[in-house]
């Protein structure tokens, strides 16, 4: 199979797999975990709903291991990919965040504490689910090992893998031009870069020549994380679910893509971070400049938009964007590179 392909067919399965997972959590999922207010919005720590919380873990569990069998022959990325747009169809069901900011207007600065907290509930929630694909595509791997995902890139020769490694560090600046960004990074980022690779330690292809140092990652994660913010902020226009959907889902894709251009990486684990540390930023900032209006019957009114986005949709748009902008990126570099290869082949042999 040709990369171009194998590429296509990986758009294909991905594509299946997170309409069907979307369609899955908005008309099964939904019956499961749906509030307990109709008019209310999906959020579990501030209504005390627990067991919701169990059930979400459970649900999402068998929507992860059903992404790793259908996705089995796209790469790893791919099946968090349409897992977290699948998780996508409890956000489009949910109601806005109206209501709750209405009941809670006099303890703002609390209820942003406790979706900060939601935030990382979710990515623990994340992270079972995520064993779960892995327990998943190793079964369908087992019954059907022909068809796994085999990484284009891993027939490469010592040359060719060299000169990849050559081809993605193309285009950069000088080292010598970010060495005192690449200082800041490892300083201050460098904690937060070990704590996620414990949970999640990356897909790095061993073959490759160049191994990635924590101190890339860092940078990389620092210009993505930047991007981000500034893409997010600029996209959203409204209050209205679809339009702060889109900002979260436009703005991480952004960052991701826009930052592991400009600092390519090949593990998932910027990807993976941006969305939650995006959201418990932005969860710390609204409770620590919680509005204090004049009228405390209006104070819900004053709420920045940044502040209207729930939990549930930072771990399934955000999420889903960032996963897009990290696959789209491996894909553009892998298929830049293979096909120069095809056409240094070709010419030699004529």
């Amino acid at each position: 199979m040709t990369p171009r392909t194998f590429h296509s067919v990986e758009k294909i399965q991905i594509r299946l797999a997170a309409i069907l997972a979307a369609v899955a959590a908005y008309y099964v999922i939904w019956g499961l975990v749906r509030p307990a207010d109709p008019g209310g919005p999906m959020v579990f720590l501030p209504t005390g709903s627990y067991a919701a919380v169990a059930l979400l873990c459970g649900a999402m569990c068998v929507l992860a291991a059903a992404c790793g069998v259908v996705t089995i022959s796209a790469r790893p990325h791919g099946a968090i990919l349409a897992m977290a747009f699948g998780a996508g169809g409890l956000s489009l069901h949910s109601e806005p965040i109206r209501s709750l900011l209405w009941e809670r207007q006099g303890e703002l600065r609390p209820l942003y504490w406790q979706m900060a907290g939601e935030v990382v509930l979710l990515t623990a929630v994340l992270v079972v689910a995520v064993l779960a694909l892995v327990v998943g595509r190793a079964l369908a791997a087992a019954i059907l090992p022909k068809l796994v995902w085999q990484d284009p890139l891993a027939e490469l020769s010592d040359e060719e893998r060299e000169a990849y490694n050559r081809a993605v560090e193309a285009g950069r600046k000088e080292a010598g031009d970010r060495s005192a960004a690449a200082r800041l990074a490892h300083v201050v980022l460098m904690p937060l870069s070990g704590l996620f690779v414990l949970f999640f330690p990356g897909t790095d292809m061993p073959k490759l020549a160049q191994r990635e140092t924590a101190t890339k990652r860092a940078l990389c994660f620092l210009v993505t994380f930047v991007i981000g913010v500034a893409a997010v902020m600029l996209l959203m226009k409204s209050s209205q679910r679809g339009q702060l959907l889109f900002a979260v889902l436009a703005g991480c894709f952004l960052g991701t893509w826009l930052g592991q251009m400009a600092v390519p990486i090949r593990s998932s684990i910027v990807s993976l971070a941006l969305p939650i540390v995006m959201a418990v930023g932005f969860y710390v900032l609204a409770a620590l400049s919680n509005v204090q209006a004049t009228d405390p019957d209006a104070a819900w009114m004053g709420v920045s938009l940044y502040a209207r986005v729930l939990p549930i949709d930072w771990v399934s748009a955000g999420l889903g964007g960032s996963m897009l902008g990290h696959w789209v990126s491996l894909r553009m570099r892998e298929m830049k590179f293979l096909e120069q290869q095809e056409q240094e082949e070709a010419g030699e042999g004529d």
